[in-house]
């Protein structure tokens, strides 16, 4: 896993440590005690795709080069920490939990979310390790499913580098590598701003977060049934995951 010790990322941020099991200790940690010592702690993504003519796409982010972890790779939608005392264990759809989801949402992305859209996924449990800094997380999953991309954005520079429209088919094939890499629109850019969808960026395998393949492919057909169907999952998911490694 990419590390990075220069960070725009706050470091004495107050995490709830929580046990394998997803339950609270009652202890919390600060951020960078928490990564150190591979302490389990509460997080959240949240998955945002729209229907277009040419099939379903699905909002990525490349990372800003000063996070302090997997800077500058490409990663889901909107991906957070529920901060200390916000996270309600077996309750994904709290209003807590749901207030802060809002909150990352709106320092990411700078758009303004609404709680009632926001649709429960699972939970995955997330082991990323190297010499320097272990990162465990229980992430619960969300998504929403848009009737258009979004616009109006105004995204951090200290979190995002760039927001890319994907087509789901064409990265779910890029998962299986089956095609070298998948051309996506840019929304966004640190360097030129809002409103530049007539440039592109080639997302290669290398450039995504390492590790996540299976998790990914499986939200992406869920994604998928949701927009054809209208389908959501009748079980939440359980992911658990392989510790993740950087490959490259």
């Amino acid at each position: 896993m990419q590390y990075r010790r220069e960070t725009t990322d706050p470091q004495d941020e107050i995490f709830d440590v929580l046990t394998q099991d997803g339950e609270l200790t009652g202890e919390r940690a600060a951020r960078w005690l928490v990564h150190q010592n591979g302490l389990w702690h509460p997080a959240f993504h949240l998955w945002i795709a729209w229907a277009t003519p040419e099939g379903l796409r699905v909002l990525l982010q490349r990372r800003s080069l000063t996070k302090d972890t997997m800077p500058g790779r490409v990663d889901v939608s909107v991906g957070g920490h529920f901060k200390a005392g916000e996270f309600v264990p077996g309750q994904p759809l709290a209003p807590l939990m749901l207030a802060a989801i809002v909150r990352e949402v709106n320092e990411e992305l700078g758009f303004r979310l609404e709680p009632s859209v926001i649709q429960w996924l699972g939970t995955r449990w997330s082991e990323a390790v190297q010499a320097n800094i272990c990162d465990r997380e229980v992430q619960y999953l969300y998504f929403w499913l848009r009737d258009e991309p979004l616009v109006a954005i105004e995204p951090d520079p200290r979190e995002v580098a760039a927001l890319l429209a994907v087509s789901v088919r064409g990265l779910l094939e890029l998962l299986e590598q089956e095609r070298m890499s998948v051309e996506a629109p840019v929304l966004w850019s640190s360097e030129s701003g809002a409103g530049s969808t007539r440039s592109v960026q080639a997302v290669t395998f290398a450039d995504l977060v390492p590790g996540r393949q299976r998790y990914w492919r499986v939200v992406l057909h869920l994604l998928e049934q949701n927009a054809a169907k209208g389908e959501v999952p009748t079980e939440p998911l359980v992911l658990h995951e392989e510790s993740e490694a950087d490959a490259g």
